[in-house]
């Protein structure tokens, strides 16, 4: 699994409207070719609640979720997935 880090936020999102440019100006910048929101890029958020820093995908309840997707492909594809279904 690949990380990008930065040394300070880049800019603090206030609302939704804000994160949506944001992020979309994001993954134009560096998403892989033709893949757009739909890369294999994971939304990781804030530190808030969880001090393992581990993505929400990957905790345990959104893990039992994927789990129980109706679909094929591997966990972490249907983590992806899963991500995906509730971001649009």
């Amino acid at each position: 699994m690949a990380y990008i880090e930065t040394s300070a936020p880049i800019e603090t999102v206030k609302n939704l409207s804000d994160f949506l440019r944001v992020s979309g100006d994001w993954h134009r910048r560096n998403a892989g070719e033709d893949q757009g929101m739909l890369s294999e890029l994971w939304y990781r958020g804030v530190k808030t609640g969880h001090p393992s820093q581990s993505p929400g995908v990957y905790r345990s309840g959104f893990t039992d979720r994927a789990k129980r997707l109706k679909v094929t492909g591997s966990l972490e594809a249907k983590r992806l997935r899963l991500e995906r279904d509730m971001l649009s």
